[in-house]
């Protein structure tokens, strides 16, 4: 029996701040997918169960795969398989296009056995993380690839060329975003002092600079003119693009048509109030969300918990970034630095870019509240990630002699 309780636990020496987050995160998911789901499917108990039986058996596959991930993970086994990987992602990418479901405008998923579906593009985010943090592991062994930014990172460059091609032609703008600002993050974790590093620094600089540049060009386009928003619509495969835009600039304005989503997520928050109306008793969640269960499941949370709710959520994922960046920090080497920042980084753009939509301060862009939103694929990937940086803060703990 301690044997097999011993193999469900977490890496000897990772975070436990780390793993209780997460594992309370996963409860109060859980136990809000089942609250919305039962407004979903009011009358209809089979499909209750069935939601309720996946939920749990996603949460059940996102904590073994961290478990199992925590255990295993080291760049030289990732290095052997990381070609393996990539061959299995890019086969998923296909099928997609091939035999995939469209939900929504974007044609991103594949669905087994008619219950079943899986978003193979968010394993994109691990992968992507893992690949950059081995590029820089790699100059360990050979240096030379130090010497210039576009040579070092010329693999997860290739990675993320494809997989963005593949994420546009599923017109899935906010899995691009993500997997965009991961990478760029990752990309511009400070390099090591020395003159071997001394291009690599100064690429870093000069895409910090253009980084800026486009921050405030697309807050223009986005947020002060209506320039994105008319571009947007006069382009047939991002029509929905331009009418989140308007949405989110006014969620009022089409309450009963495009505008109904957005409009009922505000009121949700809207009536909410300290403690919320208590777990079960949202109003929203009987038809006026049709997403109450994945995209707006924040709204339903605040509408039943209150603030205190979105409170805990938010002190909970303060903790999983806040550590990450602690152990980056305290790393000595660059490519756990790396592996670290970027995780965060992970958790952190979902985390903001769900509430800004939801709160229509930002445009909705379908990306789930991880740990809390319904949603097998995204679970699982953000587990691999967590593990990963497990096993490598376990391994920093034990070098800085905490352990």
């Amino acid at each position: 029996m301690e044997r097999m309780l011993s193999k469900l636990m977490m890496k000897s020496g990772s975070d436990p701040w780390i793993n209780a987050s997460v594992f309370l995160l996963m409860i109060f998911g859980t136990i809000m997918v089942i609250s919305t789901d039962l407004g979903l499917h009011i009358g209809e108990p089979r499909q209750i169960l069935i939601s309720i039986g996946k939920q749990l058996l996603y949460m059940g596959a996102g904590y073994l795969s961290m478990v199992a991930v925590s255990k295993l993970f080291d760049y030289s086994l990732f290095k052997v398989f990381q070609k393996f990987l990539i061959i299995v992602f890019f086969g998923l990418m296909i099928c997609v296009l091939i035999f995939g479901t469209t939900v929504y405008g974007s044609k991103a998923w594949l669905t087994i056995a008619g219950i079943i579906s899986i978003q193979p593009s968010e394993f994109a985010k691990p992968l992507i993380i893992w690949m950059s943090a081995l590029a820089v592991y790699m100059t360990c062994y050979y240096p030379r690839r130090s010497e210039s930014f576009w040579v070092m990172f010329h693999d997860p460059n290739m990675f993320f060329i494809g997989c963005a091609l593949f994420v546009l032609l599923q017109h899935d703008l906010g899995t691009l975003t993500i997997i965009f600002l991961i990478y760029v993050v990752c990309t511009l974790v400070p390099a090591e002092k020395g003159p071997r590093f001394e291009k690599t620094r100064k690429v870093q600089k000069w895409i910090k600079g253009i980084g800026a540049v486009a921050v405030i060009c697309a807050t223009v386009f986005v947020f002060v003119t209506d320039i994105a928003e008319n571009v947007t619509s006069q382009i047939t495969p991002l029509y929905h693009v331009s009418t989140r835009i308007r949405n989110m600039k006014d969620p009022y304005a089409d309450v009963y048509n495009e505008g109904y989503q957005p409009a009922n997520s505000l009121y949700s928050i809207g009536d909410a109030g300290l403690f919320g109306k208590g777990i079960g008793n949202s109003a929203r969640k009987y038809g006026y969300l049709t997403q109450a269960d994945s995209d707006y499941i924040l709204a339903v949370t605040i509408e039943e918990t209150g603030i205190l709710g979105l409170g805990l959520i938010f002190v909970l994922y303060l903790i999983l970034i806040g550590r990450m960046f602690w152990y980056a920090l305290m790393a000595k080497d660059s490519y756990d630095k790396v592996l670290l920042v970027g995780t965060a980084a992970y958790l952190g753009i979902h985390f903001i870019i769900n509430v800004g939509g939801v709160g229509a301060l930002i445009p909705m862009t379908g990306v789930p509240l991880l740990f809390i939103s319904a949603g097998g694929t995204s679970i699982v990937a953000a587990s691999l990630a967590i593990g990963a940086a497990q096993s490598r803060i376990a391994d920093i703990r034990k070098q800085n002699g905490e352990i």
